[in-house]
């Protein structure tokens, strides 16, 4: 969409007595290039009666849009554009506009908005309005014209029913005028005095997204993209079907568990990558020979072909490309292929180097426990306050919202209805210019469709590693002493990885059960 071929009509709202927020909008208009008319605000200090509304300041600014609205109708124009002065607009503005294809049924257009009711994804970047306040960026099409001026028109003098104010007024015409806003949102209000509450505020954090009623944009993202919102229906089996014209198709059922009083069985599938065919530590052999039927293996490495992972690593291994997304696709293809067998219960991802540095017994207990996932992350504002130079923007994808990405260790647990829900969808595409996209990933998806974190998942690392811990003097990894070992022991990590090629840390025993 070409905004200004669009819109050719822009006018924003100022107040003469607020030349700073006059100073302040020109300001962002001219960082993205856009011409943009001030439209003299009513002043609600000259205004006798509320006609209905709250207060004077809210019949102010209805009626200065009617104006504006107005004014578009006389002029002839197809369409016009209002913008309110404490517009912040996305640095990307105009980029991130013109890869949206507005539909042609399109009545109202919001550049950002509250949502009070989930919208509809409708393709990248854009989602379908079914009540979305705030009218700091929002533009009309001629056909609308009149409809808008009828809802904005004031009530007699005497009138005693109070009118809500002009954007809930304009947010109930989106159940009749086409109404779509553009997700995440590209403009949004700053904080700063506002002239209505006389106090400062925003609805928005410092990325844009909406403070307030957040939870009803659960999911959008990931429908945004075609995928699917998280559903919360329980755990589902993945079975493997032959293929139609060419395409794999992964067919979801749900799995049967019979009651009892008995915890439910556990069986934990390892996925292992590797850049190069892994060189199995014997610690693996003894660990998975503990678990017994509790535990299969998957592997991923560099090998093109097929071979025996020996007498007890008996699972599948698929090739890897090795480049960054086709490693990632690899671990979802790993998964999926876990995810055939129902009696896989939790899933590990684990970097081929790694070893068992605790029983299977323990893993096991705690999971009978606590069946959750073990997904230890970071929120895109922790890791910017934590390095103010990371910036998401710059090599990821804006179309994701801010809120929705989430930072992990590549390595982590996931119990069967988040596996299922992350594969549910392929959204590797969106990460190909991402930095390191095996650590944004799977949190950043489940995110995106609605996973409930908070209740779901438990904050924890599955993987402790020793890549911090290298020798200044020589570049290489620390041998492991007792004191590093008594900490991979006490962490409530169960792997490690990272370690020396002649760790030997199997002779600590620390994976085998005490006898």
């Amino acid at each position: 969409m070409k905004f200004s071929e669009t819109f050719p009509l822009r006018y924003y709202m100022n107040l003469g007595r607020r030349q700073d927020r006059r100073c302040e909008a020109e300001f962002q208009f001219e960082s993205v290039e856009l011409m943009v008319e001030r439209f003299a605000a009513i002043d609600a200090r000259w205004v006798k009666h509320s006609r209905g509304y709250r207060t004077k300041g809210k019949y102010a600014c209805s009626l200065t849009k009617r104006l504006i609205i107005r004014h578009a109708l006389l002029s002839g124009a197809e369409s016009v554009f209002i913008f309110e002065d404490d517009i912040v607009l996305h640095p990307n503005f105009h980029q991130l506009l013109e890869q949206i294809d507005l539909p042609d049924d399109w009545g109202m257009l919001f550049l950002g908005g509250q949502h009070a009711i989930p919208p509809i994804g409708v393709s990248k970047g854009l989602v379908r309005c079914k009540h979305t306040v705030d009218n700091h960026a929002f533009g009309v099409r001629r056909p609308y014209f009149r409809q808008l001026l009828s809802a904005l028109h004031p009530g007699p003098l005497e009138q005693t029913r109070e009118r809500l104010s002009s954007d809930r007024q304009i947010a109930q015409l989106q159940a009749n005028i086409p109404t779509y806003a553009a997700f995440p949102n590209l403009a949004w209000q700053s904080v700063g005095l506002s002239n209505l509450l006389d106090r400062k505020y925003s609805n928005y954090d410092i990325d844009g997204d909406q403070l307030a009623g957040a939870r009803c944009l659960t999911g959008v993202a990931a429908e945004m993209f075609g995928g699917t919102r998280y559903s919360g229906l329980g755990n589902i089996i993945l079975s493997h079907e032959p293929p139609e014209n060419g395409a794999p198709r992964w067919n979801f059922q749900e799995p049967v568990h019979h009651h009892s009083d008995t915890p439910p069985p556990i069986k934990v599938a390892i996925l292992l990558v590797s850049e190069s065919p892994p060189a199995f530590p014997a610690a693996w052999n003894s660990w998975i020979s503990d678990a017994r039927d509790e535990c299969s293996i998957y592997v991923a490495s560099g090998e093109t072909n097929n071979r025996e992972l020996g007498p007890e690593l008996n699972g599948v291994q698929i090739p890897t490309p090795g480049n960054c997304i086709g490693d990632l696709r690899i671990r979802l293809n790993l998964l999926k292929a876990a995810l055939i067998d129902p009696n896989n219960t939790h899933f590990v991802f684990l970097p081929g180097d790694s070893v068992p540095i605790k029983p299977f017994s323990s893993l096991s207990r705690l999971l009978r426990l606590d069946p959750r996932s073990r997904i230890l992350r970071t929120s895109l504002a922790k890791k910017r306050d934590s390095n103010p130079r990371f910036f998401v923007s710059l090599n990821g994808n804006p179309w994701i919202p801010p809120r929705c990405w989430q930072f992990h260790p590549a390595a982590l647990l996931l119990d069967r209805e988040a596996a299922k829900t992350l594969a549910e969808d392929d959204f590797t595409e969106l990460f190909v210019e991402v930095e390191r996209p095996e650590e944004c990933y799977i949190g950043t998806v489940l995110a995106m469709k609605g996973f409930p974190f908070d209740s779901q998942t438990n904050n924890k690392e599955i993987c402790w590693s020793l890549k911090t811990n290298f020798d200044r003097l020589t570049g290489k990894p620390h041998e492991i002493d007792g004191t590093l070992a008594a900490q991979m022991y006490v962490s409530p990590s169960f792997f490690a990885a990272g370690l020396s090629p002649d760790h030997k840390i199997e002779k600590l025993n620390l994976h085998r059960n005490e006898k």
